[in-house]
């Protein structure tokens, strides 16, 4: 679709005894790319390919191709032995910065372990040859801890900016190994000579374990603990103290990389690190957020969030999204993440030279865009689940929405991928969504005046009169339909029709004053439409 400037407008924003009545029209939307998918986990687009987009079907244990132009679907890769419970199945997958050249990617899994054991988390290497996913080598089997197998090993991802030999370095996260990780007094987290609850880097086209068949990897030299002499370090962990690292990115700008973590009870957070930084400890177990569990001794130097939030309105688990980078003018710097459970999105610009000292949770302001994101919806509908983010060869801001339903068990093939997009802005007036405002509009808006607006949509309520998205029609939404009326075709009939004259709008807002401060929601009364009459 063709991308436009965001555009948001005031209708009228002239002060009525210090009330502001002013109107922003819809402006960001998500435009179904693929639909009807079984619980996707992921999607991304290879180098070189900007006609189709990989998704990862979870429970399926399938990665798929999809075409964008035509939607025809094709099976890359299925994979067997797989966990099929809230954690298992497969998770990400990534295309490595070369693609183009050696047809190689990765593959995040998890593998069933058995009854009673915790599965093994699994990172495998595939080359692609006429469309199918061929495997070349495993580079990490990592067993989890917790036999419901949460908390494992979950994402793994490429640096866009990295260049030389860095290209060929990987990023894996693993969670703390389970749910017990909250109470464990020996702090797996934080424990350098295990994987759990660690960001780790990787060089995949080396191996400086030869004779075990679990760690075909080599070390990066650049690592924090690489060969530093100390046995209880291992060379691969990059960043340490997280509880369940649920996705992690990086800015293609500049090579920062922002942590979504998920909580125990009380906190989510987004974390930061800026490029070039490592070896940080961010924490868990002693800390979730910026809350002392009172075990701070045995984090003694952790790095502070820069964003948290709390379960209040069932939030209760982050999913780490993106900073835009894609067309939208407006929008670029914003970071983007969301709520697995609420489907709640936010966004923000984050000052990356902000000293981490003084990192506290609080350290960018973000904009809640949920209501406007679903409300944008091309072709309708509402957001199921966000379980991931993605981005194209372009930079656009990929939602992968898991499904509708359950949280951990949504209806199969209720998957969607989205694509955020800017989407015509609405008129307020327009209520026949005919691109004008006209005498047809005014009939709809009479019926909207003693309409039932319980139980519908924000969209719904606004195709009824709702101008100002207040969820009821009253005086403001009337003044504002009078100012778009006066502008469209049919304005000469305004006098006529009992609509107040825009000239008139500032002696209607100072008469009805009185009605708005003392309840902004009140229905407009037929004898206050009908004495408002402008001749």
């Amino acid at each position: 679709m063709q991308f436009k400037k965001i555009i948001r407008f005031s209708v009228l924003g002239f002060a009525l005894g210090g009330f502001d009545l002013q109107i922003h029209a819809q402006s960001l939307g998500l435009e179904p790319l693929i639909t009807g998918v079984d619980r996707p986990s992921h999607a991304v687009q290879a180098p070189g390919d900007p006609g189709s987009l990989y998704v990862i079907e979870q429970r399926a244990g399938r990665i798929i191709n999809v075409n964008l132009a035509n939607g025809a679907r094709s099976t890359v890769l299925t994979f067997t032995g797989f966990d099929t419970t809230i954690e298992g199945g497969v998770h990400t997958m990534a295309f490595h910065p070369q693609f183009e050249q050696n047809g190689l990617f990765y593959v995040s899994w998890l593998e069933d372990g058995g009854p009673g054991i915790g599965d093994y988390g699994n990172v495998d290497e595939f080359q692609l040859v006429s469309g199918q996913g061929q495997f070349t080598k495993r580079i990490l089997r990592h067993q989890i801890r917790d036999p419901s197998s949460t908390h494992g090993l979950d994402f793994v991802g490429f640096d866009p900016t990295a260049t030389g030999e860095a290209q060929n370095y990987l990023y894996i996260t693993t969670g703390d190994g389970g749910f017990d990780g909250a109470n464990l007094p020996n702090n797996f987290s934080q424990d350098l000579n295990t994987l759990f609850g660690k960001v780790s880097r990787v060089d995949v086209r080396g191996d400086d374990y030869p004779a075990d068949s679990n760690r075909n990897f080599a070390i990066p030299p650049s690592n924090p603990y690489a060969n530093d002499g100390n046995p209880n370090t291992l060379g691969e962990v990059f960043l340490s103290g997280f509880r369940n690292p649920w996705r992690i990115s990086f800015d293609r700008e500049n090579g920062d990389m922002f942590v979504g973590d998920v909580g125990l009870g009380s906190r989510e957070e987004i974390d930061f690190i800026k490029a070039g930084e490592s070896g940080i400890d961010f924490g868990w177990n002693a800390f979730e957020g910026t809350l002392n569990r009172g075990k701070a001794s045995l984090h003694p130097n952790p790095r502070m969030p820069i964003h948290q939030y709390d379960h209040t309105g069932g939030n209760v688990s982050v999913t780490g999204g993106y900073v835009y980078r894609g067309p939208i003018e407006d929008l670029q710097g914003e970071y983007f993440f969301a709520d697995f459970n609420t489907s709640n999105v936010w966004s923000g610009v984050f000052d990356r030279n902000i000293n981490p000292s003084l990192f506290n949770g609080a350290n960018f302001t973000v904009v809640d865009r949920t209501a406007e994101l679903n409300n944008g919806i091309l072709g309708g509908g509402q957001l199921g689940h966000i379980v991931s983010f993605g981005e194209d060869l372009d930079g656009n801001l990929l939602f992968v929405d898991y499904g509708q339903g359950n949280l951990f068990n949504p209806a199969p093939n209720t998957g969607v991928i989205y694509r955020l997009a800017e989407i015509e802005p609405l008129i307020p007036g327009d209520l026949d969504q005919s691109g004008v405002v006209d005498l047809a509009d005014w009939a709809l808006m009479k019926l909207g005046f003693t309409a039932d607006l319980s139980g519908l949509t924000a969209m719904e309520r606004f195709l009824k009169g709702d101008l100002n998205w207040d969820t009821s029609i009253d005086l403001l939404d009337y003044h504002l339909f009078a100012a778009a009326f006066a502008e469209g075709p049919d304005a000469a009939f305004l006098g006529t029709l009992g609509i107040p004259e825009p000239s008139c709008l500032c002696l209607i807002g100072i008469a009805s004053l009185a009605i708005l401060r003392r309840s902004a929601t009140m229905p407009i009364p037929r004898i206050v439409t009908e004495s408002l009459k402008c001749k």
